[in-house]
């Protein structure tokens, strides 16, 4: 993937731009998502803008009530420059099937970031691991262990989440725990284990 596109962080920003499609961005804050300087996400949006698999739009922004609103119309709110993906590019289709087939060599990186937790028993990715548009719906990464190091679970994360561009919605649980829910048929439970998902980790035989 690296070398197709040219360098690691190039194929990290097509990943975050292809998992985040439909999503407008202004360049700070894809350079915070991506912890990179606003130089390089400003030439790497150059070039892209050039070939035509992104587009440029100035709207206006409002971010009253810690939510973004845009508006081409002047309701409130500054005007600035947001980013996006051009379905119209003529290879579009090609480059989302290419990043999306980079989901065997992710689920090898998600098991050997988080062994340092320790005896996680059951790993299983939903959401946007498996299509979905955006996190948080319900859970994109559930970690099932006993005796985990909790504590280092939001610093592995952070690192995993910067890898591959994406915010990650995940849950942390003990095994007992988590068999208790399944027993019972917990919702949360059971919305994970319904819909698309794979078990990375499986020694609770579930």
């Amino acid at each position: 993937m690296s070398y197709l596109f040219g360098s690691p962080f190039r194929a990290r920003f097509f990943t975050f731009l292809f998992r985040n499609d439909g999503k407008l961005f202004e360049t700070k804050e894809m350079a915070l998502k991506l912890r990179e300087s606003l130089q390089r996400v400003q030439k790497e949006l150059h070039l892209l803008r050039r070939l035509g698999i992104v587009k440029e739009k100035a709207i206006f922004v409002n971010e009253e009530g810690g939510e973004k609103q845009y508006s081409l119309k002047r309701k409130s709110g500054k005007r600035k420059k947001v980013y996006f993906l051009d379905h119209a590019f003529p290879f579009f289709s090609d480059l989302s099937i290419l990043v999306n087939k980079t989901l065997p060599k992710e689920q090898t990186f998600l098991v050997e970031r988080l062994q340092p937790l320790g005896k996680i028993r059951l790993l299983i990715t939903s959401g946007i691991f498996h299509g979905a548009k955006k996190g948080g719906e319900r859970c994109d990464l559930l970690i099932v262990g006993d005796d985990l190091k909790k504590h280092r679970t939001e610093e592995i994360m952070s690192k995993i989440e910067n890898s591959i561009g994406q915010e990650i919605a995940y849950t942390v649980m003990s095994s007992e725990e988590f068999l208790y829910r399944h027993d019972i048929y917990d919702k949360f439970i059971r919305d994970i284990l319904d819909y698309p998902h794979d078990k990375l980790i499986n020694k609770l035989n579930i």
